[in-house]
Order: structure tokens, then C-alpha cells, then sequence
């Protein structure tokens, strides 16, 4: 257990997540953050405890579960913690180790409200299992992904460039990009190489780097396959892994994945559903008007960090990443940016083309195609032409500009400031 002085001496990178949090800390339900193993949980669960106090408004005590002691302490109810430290904000670390974490934050959030609680999970179903329905509305959940290309730039001594990635939404309000440094299109490219993980961005060499990488996969991720999935046969789950991998970019044949690693399709679908609750792949469905059509056709998988897809394809070496690597980031930085009133798909059709990626806001929709150089596609364009969005935008490497598909306005924008 930390507190007061410890906390503050831990030192930790801003997170661009930071002021958002702070808002939901205003109120009274419990903030559940999860994410992936060593995208930063931990270090902005130290963050918010540095705000806190330094704000000098209430007392802050951080819990780390996967610590025997901490675990025991904070097993014996918010009552007896209470009675110990007193009132303020808990962050408890990995909470998914609590034999009944519902209970826990129920008593605290109906019970208790000289105490908040700050919580974080590595795993989304060992904790949504164990949490019931009675939660709703007491939890406020948000997903902690590794770090986005603004935060790569600060965590590797680049403060100053971040001045040059604009705010903007992509609904309404493109920016006008001239030029950016040299320094900013050479990091991306390292960016979209090592991924985005703090620990990997922070390595020096590039052994170290692909090192760590591994250990995400043959540490974490199996361990907790063993521990909480009961995961046996690890050798066909990394030819999973690999082959899944070489989908990016593309559709997802999992009949073909599963029969290339040699395991029957229900084992290939537990294993995908294994890797989306450790937040190592995301899944995305196509933009259909036909739920049945929906149900049948084949998915998108993207990896939640372009460095680990990268060693998972064996290509962390190589100088230049290739057309799918590039789609993955954008893909990544759409999720950051979506609202809750946003969906996200893509489009394909069998003899109609395809358009990479299409948000759904409301009654609006917003076709996303990504290139590693910058021209609008045939199936773009006529999907501009058929749906008649209000805008469009094409993602690239560098290029920017602006080009009318009749009317509608098409906007080339460089990937490092999605």
C-alpha cells in the first residue's frame, strides 16, 4: 500500500487520458480502467494519485492486488479499510483479484461516500464475470490502449513537435496541414515499427525492444491464459496468434486461420475470443442493412499495437511498414477518438469494392480509406457518390491536401495526426 509522499515520488509521463478522468472523478461512480498488460494502467493510476494530491483536497491510497498483503487488506471490506486509513480515494490495482470485486465496489458506492474508488483490470472477462448486473450505473468503465502518437513523442524527448497534432473532430472541422518537421514523419515510422507500448518506447536498442514485445505475448498473455482461461495447449495457440496476424488488412477467414494451425474452428473462435478479452486484438464487423447478412459475413481483426502485430509477422526489423501496418494504427487512433453516440465498420461488397473504414454518427457517416500515398480509390469514390456522406477523408503516410468527388469534399490527412 502507498500513500501521501510515495505516491508522489513515482515517476510517471502524462497521459492525454489524464483530464478526462479527472471529470469522471467528480462524481460518484466508481472508474474501472482496463487495458491490455503494461499499456500504462498502473502508471496513470499513479498519475491520478499525483493530481489528487497535489489538488491537497483528499487523501489518496493506492492498493496493488497482485501483492498478497494488499489483496488480504482489501479483502476485508471498504468498512475495515476505513476504519484503517480513513476516508479518501482508493485506487486499486488489478481488482479482477478480488474474490468478489461487485460486492466490493457495490458496498462502497451505495455505502460509503466518504470513499471513491479508482479501479483498474488487465482482463475484461475475469472481471466482468465476477461483476453482476447491480453494477450498472455505479461504474464508469474506459479502456487505457498503449500510448498514442502524441504520447510516443513526449515519453521519447519530443515535448515540443506535439504542438504540431492539432485537436480536431473528425465530423466537422479538418485541419489545413502545409508541412510538418522531418523529425515528426521519421518518429512516426518508429512508431508504427515498435508500437506504442511505454516500456518499449522507453528501451533502447532494438533487441530490447523485440525482447519485451515477446514477453507480452509468452509471459502475460499466456500466463493469464493458464490462470484465469485454464489454457493448455499453448504451442497451437501461438500458430493462432501468428496467423491471425497475417489478416491484418484484410478479412478474416478463420476457417482457414484454424486449419493452418492445425485446431478445429470452435477452438479457433474460443481462442479469438481468449486474445479480445486480454485487449490484444479488436474485431471489426462490416457496415451491412441486413443483420443476417452480418451474422454471415467475415470480420476485420486488428491488433491493439502496431509493434506487436510486427513481431507476431516477424517484421519488426524492417526499415518501412507496409500499407496494413499503417491501416492498424488508424484503426487504433479511430477508437480513441470515437464518442458513445459513434459506431464504427467497414464497408465491403463482394463485386461493389470496399472502403477500409466507415463511422456512424446518428444519421451521418463518415467513409475512411487509408494509403500509404494519397489518391481516392474507385470503390471510394463510388461509395462517395452512392451514400453521398458529407465529407470524406483519406489517411496517408504525409500527403495532405483537399479534392472534391463531385461535390463532397475529400480530405488527405497525415496518419500522425488522426
Amino acid at each position: 500500500m502507498f500513500s501521501g509522499e510515495k505516491l508522489l515520488k513515482k515517476r510517471v509521463f502524462p497521459r492525454d487520458v489524464l483530464n478526462y478522468v479527472m471529470e469522471i472523478l467528480s462524481g460518484r461512480r466508481t472508474l474501472l480502467i482496463v487495458g491490455g498488460r503494461r499499456v500504462g494502467k498502473t502508471s496513470l493510476l499513479y498519475l491520478i494519485a499525483q493530481e489528487l494530491i497535489s489538488s491537497g483536497k483528499e487523501k489518496v491510497f493506492y492498493f496493488d492486488l497482485e501483492f498478497p498483503d494488499d489483496l488480504d487488506l482489501v479483502a476485508r471490506g471498504p468498512e475495515d479499510l476505513r476504519n484503517i486509513y480513513g476516508s479518501g480515494i482508493y485506487l486499486i490495482d488489478e481488482i479482477q483479484y478480488l474474490p468478489r470485486p461487485d460486492k466490493f465496489v457495490k458496498l462502497v458506492v451505495d455505502h460509503f461516500p466518504d470513499i471513491k474508488l479508482v479501479c483498474s483490470g488487465s482482463s475484461s472477462i475475469a472481471i466482468y464475470r465476477k461483476f453482476q448486473d447491480s453494477l450498472i450505473g455505479r461504474i464508469h468503465g474506459l479502456e487505457l490502449y498503449p500510448l498514442n502518437f502524441r504520447e510516443y513523442l513526449r515519453f521519447r524527448g519530443y515535448e515540443e513537435y506535439t504542438y504540431f497534432l492539432p485537436e480536431w473532430d473528425l465530423f466537422s472541422d479538418t485541419p489545413s496541414i502545409t508541412s510538418l518537421p522531418d523529425v515528426i514523419h521519421r518518429e512516426y515510422l518508429l512508431y508504427l515499427k515498435n508500437g506504442g507500448y511505454p516500456e518499449v518506447v522507453l528501451t533502447g536498442s532494438s533487441e530490447e525492444k523485440v525482447r519485451f514485445i515477446s514477453q507480452i505475448f509468452s509471459l502475460y498473455a499466456k500466463r493469464d491464459l493458464r490462470e484465469v482461461f485454464a489454457l493448455k495447449k499453448e504451442t497451437e495457440f501461438e500458430k493462432f496468434f501468428m496467423g491471425l496476424a497475417g489478416t491484418v488488412g484484410g478479412l478474416c477467414n478463420l476457417n482457414e486461420i484454424c486449419r493452418d494451425a492445425g485446431i478445429q474452428y470452435k477452438t479457433g473462435k474460443q481462442y479469438l475470443f481468449l486474445l479480445k478479452e486480454l485487449f490484444l486484438v479488436k474485431v471489426l464487423t462490416p457496415l451491412t442493412f441486413n443483420v443476417r447478412d452480418a451474422i454471415r459475413k467475415m470480420p476485420k481483426v486488428y491488433f491493439t499495437d502496431t509493434g506487436l502485430l510486427n513481431w507476431a509477422r516477424g517484421t519488426m526489423l524492417q526499415k518501412r511498414p507496409d500499407g496494413s501496418v499503417l491501416e492498424n494504427a488508424v484503426y487504433v487512433s479511430i477508437l480513441r477518438r470515437l464518442t458513445p453516440f459513434d459506431r464504427l465498420y467497414f464497408f465491403h461488397k463482394k463485386h461493389g469494392g470496399e472502403v477500409d473504414f466507415v463511422i456512424k454518427r446518428g444519421e451521418k457517416i463518415l467513409p475512411i480509406e487509408v494509403k500509404l500515398s494519397g489518391k481516392i480509390t474507385p470503390s471510394f469514390r463510388n461509395f462517395i457518390r452512392r451514400e453521398k456522406p458529407g465529407r470524406g477523408i483519406v489517411v496517408t503516410l504525409k500527403d495532405s491536401g483537399l479534392e472534391y468527388v463531385d461535390k463532397t469534399p475529400v480530405y488527405f490527412v497525415p496518419a500522425c495526426i488522426i
